[in-house]
């Protein structure tokens, strides 16, 4: 069983340190427990999937293309390097898996003394 998981944070936006958001398909996660990596430890990453068509040899083909990047919590890009589990031909969860995360979401909380 994977205890690995990676928490959607739905109310955050993934964006640059000058606050621009992104244009393509990006969400914040939170890893539990954090990505090891070679240069550091991520508890928050931001996955962005580009749609791309690129050339091949019997013509053009469709792909995404996953990067995943270390962020904050409220999904500023810290670092520019791809993390593990980036690459072709993966969406959020395809990219999160091949960095060993099931991706899981955010608790909802529930308040009791509202009727």
């Amino acid at each position: 069983m994977n205890t690995k998981t990676a928490t959607l944070l739905t109310d955050e936006v993934a964006h640059t340190v000058t606050g621009e958001t992104f244009c393509t398909d990006a969400n914040v996660y939170r890893l539990s427990p954090p990505l090891l990596f070679p240069n550091g430890i991520a508890d928050y990453v931001v996955a962005s999937t580009l749609d791309d068509t690129i050339l091949t040899p019997t013509g053009f083909r469709r792909s995404e293309e996953t990067h995943l990047y270390v962020s904050d919590e409220e999904g500023m890009v810290v670092n520019w390097n791809t993390l593990p589990g980036s690459g072709r031909d993966r969406d959020h969860a395809q990219a999160l898996a091949a960095a060993g995360y099931t991706i899981v979401a955010a608790p909802v909380e529930v308040n009791a003394c509202k009727a």
